[in-house]
């Protein structure tokens, strides 16, 4: 008792113990009364918070942890000016959420009694946001580069402030309000988030190539872990997942099952399917190609291009005809690049030449053989084994039709297209298998278009960025042949699992762009802040 009230009335000699404070702040003069009114309103809005936190289920939490999140905010936004913000513990984080998001199975998460779920990739990025927010709100010096950072891409970032301004407004007038704010600020911590702090992290030199250099190698894991995986005919770890990291939800259980087609199994790895791990594989491989054609050591491009075939090889062993279409799209769109970065930087380069004039017969002999060659039309075209799924995406497009033309603007909120569609697969499950039909009955037709002209924007930006630049910022080619071979895996693939990838090869092409800028000679921006 005595320990409760020295806690809401006692107060310091102000004379001899000064509180603590925050530089360039002032302790406060408010009396006995005011400091009990403040410490009750803080315990009654804990109890509150603590109780309905409590009763809602988990999928429900974030509707009462959103005064915290605002309170959080608060604070950080009146953090004293800084001289040297954390952005090094930013960048750490950064790196390590880039690596749980690809090989941590979002299916295995901390469990405790009480608790909601604690996922590992989301702890990585929330410690990376909260670095972000401080450097943002502490340091003059980091807002003005990072609006710089930006400006070099005006046009492609004002796209995706409307792609997030469709989300939020599709939230409001979704058919289950509750369940897409989770969804939505989920997107906006993974996506939104995530591109800010990466065109800022890759803005410095080095960190492109480590990027690059990460990207290869989770790449080259993961086949290997694919190999042993399908010698096993069974993910790896199904058998041997510790209590505190099982996850009681029916549908995260069901991906520990073995995939089979045909009495053949299908390599999943870490991913929800095998197709989500066959378009990650096809998304790294312009990276390969990249070393492959611009690195400096022959003996490492040797390795380069040995771990390239490898990669195709865990494609193959998914028998996912995404992976085989992706690998062909990172292929043609990535050479067609290289050989105009090429010509134009060496004109008088014989090879660069040729392979430019003939790059539309290449184009049209890889068509033909695609038609004529079975093999090869089975593998991207689908044959007999693919007939069932082929006829579910022709079902699911005429279905959605109608239900989109009826919300063109507003959708039916985050993450509610595939139980607006309803449609089943044989399983009895909820099943959407086009990212194009998804994205637009959750955000509606003209928030889809907003969505796709962005990517597109960014494809090309990456594209004359690498052209124009010679070192790391190169890069920025594989980074928008990357974004590329993800659209295309989208028409027949909904699944969002390389999503926050492709925002980071956004953030990537963001900042190379202007590192360009800044070291072309006539470098300079305008002054007047508009949008950021």
């Amino acid at each position: 008792m005595q320990q409760t009230v020295r806690f809401l009335f006692w107060s310091r000699d102000r004379q001899t113990r000064r509180p603590f404070t925050l530089s360039g702040y002032h302790p406060s003069e408010s009396g006995l009364a005011a400091k009990f009114a403040l410490k009750a309103a803080i315990v009654l809005v804990a109890a509150i918070l603590g109780l309905a936190i409590g009763g809602l289920p988990l999928n429900r939490i974030v509707v009462p942890l959103l005064p915290l999140v605002v309170l959080t905010l608060l604070i950080i936004w009146i953090l004293p000016e800084n001289r040297n913000p954390p952005t090094r513990f930013m960048s750490f984080t950064f790196f390590a959420y880039f690596v749980a998001v690809v090989v941590w199975p979002y299916y295995l998460a901390i469990q405790l009694p009480g608790l909601p779920l604690i996922e590992i990739r989301r702890l990585f990025v929330a410690l990376s946001i909260l670095g972000f927010l401080i450097c943002y709100s502490t340091s003059r010096a980091f807002r003005d580069e990072l609006w710089r950072i930006c400006r070099a891409s005006s046009l492609e970032v004002k796209l995706l402030w409307a792609f997030v301004a469709f989300q939020a407004l599709s939230v409001p007038f979704s058919v289950d309000v509750a369940g897409s704010i989770p969804t939505f600020v989920k997107n906006q911590l993974g996506w939104t988030a995530v591109f800010f702090i990466v065109a800022y992290v890759m803005s410095k030199p080095g960190n492109v190539d480590r990027f690059a250099n990460i990207i290869r190698a989770l790449a080259v894991f993961l086949v290997v872990l694919g190999y042993f995986e399908y010698r096993n005919q069974g993910l790896l770890w199904a058998n041997h997942i510790p209590w505190f990291l099982k996850v009681s939800d029916p549908a995260m259980i069901n991906l520990l099952d073995p995939m089979f087609r045909e009495g053949e199994y299908r390599v999943t790895g870490p991913f929800s399917t095998s197709l989500s791990y066959s378009e990650f594989m096809a998304m790294a491989m312009p990276f390969f190609l990249h070393y492959i054609v611009e690195g400096r050591k022959l003996w490492l491009r040797a390795v380069a291009l040995l771990c390239h075939a490898l990669v195709f090889y865990g494609i193959l062993l998914t028998q996912a005809r995404v992976g085989i279409v992706g690998a062909l799209a990172a292929h043609g769109v990535y050479f067609a690049a290289w050989t105009i970065r090429k010509w134009r930087l060496e004109r008088t380069n014989i090879v660069a030449a040729a392979l430019l004039f003939l790059m539309p017969v290449l184009l049209a002999l890889s068509a033909t053989a695609v038609l004529t060659v079975p093999r090869l039309r089975i593998m991207t075209l689908g044959g007999g084994a693919h007939a069932a799924s082929t006829q579910g995406r022709v079902e699911q497009m005429k279905a959605a039709i109608p239900l989109i033309i009826k919300r063109p603007v507003i959708g039916y909120g985050p993450g509610e297209g595939a139980g607006v569609l309803g449609y089943r697969n044989p399983a009895g499950e909820l099943s959407i298998d086009s990212y194009i039909l998804a994205a637009a009955l959750n955000y509606g037709l003209v928030g889809f278009l907003v969505m796709t002209a962005m990517f597109g924007l960014f494809v090309l930006k990456g594209i004359q960025v690498g052209q124009a630049s010679k070192g790391e910022t190169s890069v920025a080619i594989a980074a928008a042949t990357s974004i590329a071979v993800w659209m295309v895996a989208k028409i027949v693939l909904a699944q969002e699992d390389n999503v926050s990838v492709v925002f980071m090869m956004m953030g990537l092409i963001a900042a190379c762009a202007y590192r360009v800028r800044q070291d072309a000679p006539s470098a300079g921006v305008s002054t007047t802040r508009r949008w950021l």
